[in-house]
């Protein structure tokens, strides 16, 4: 275990900075979407706090300002920076921050989604897409699927493209699902 860590030293001092990165990403994905429709942001947190939140936003009640886009902007977020990575990480190859680019941009927007469409289905009032699309769960269904085989196969192409060789389709495959398996569990 000492020796898997070691090796991968980068990554464990990362995360922390990885979390509270991707935090923020995600919470400016909420208030743009705000801002964008004419509505005021009075308090963004990055940092996890006691109660359980990785991190909140909070804007005034506006009718101009509608919740199932302030809901949903993480999603087209990631997404658009998912698309964005897969781009430029095949350009960068092999050469050293391919594979914490690779964490950033593709491992840390696809756990995000997942938690999000975790809270929708596991009834949580709260979560953001609960908020969006509550009541449509069995309907979204083929569409949440196909979403994530579609990022399941990108991730395949993109992980390829940095690390030729190292694993096989069917091992990135089963690791993608543990870390879906693990996100819906949080």
């Amino acid at each position: 275990m000492f020796r898997f860590a070691w090796s991968h030293k980068t990554f464990v001092l990362a995360a922390p900075l990885v979390i509270v990165l991707g935090t923020l990403i995600h919470e400016l994905a909420h208030a743009a979407a705000v801002w964008i429709q004419g509505g005021v942001v009075t308090d963004i947190a990055i940092l996890p706090s006691w109660a359980g939140s990785w991190g909140h936003m909070s804007y005034l009640p506006d009718p101009r300002v509608e919740v199932w886009w302030v809901s949903m902007a993480p999603l087209f977020a990631w997404t658009g920076i998912s698309l964005a990575a897969g781009l430029a990480l095949p350009v960068w190859g092999r050469r050293r921050g391919a594979r914490l680019l690779f964490l950033v941009f593709f491992v840390l927007p696809v756990m995000d989604v997942a938690l999000s469409f975790a809270g929708l289905y596991a009834g949580a009032a709260g979560s953001d897409f609960h908020k969006a699309l509550g009541g449509l769960e069995v309907e979204l269904l083929p569409a949440v699927a196909a979403y994530f085989a579609v990022y399941a196969f990108w991730g395949w192409r993109l992980f390829r493209s940095i690390a030729p060789g190292e694993l096989g389709w069917l091992d990135f495959l089963a690791g993608y699902a543990g870390m879906m398996a693990v996100t819906c569990l949080l």
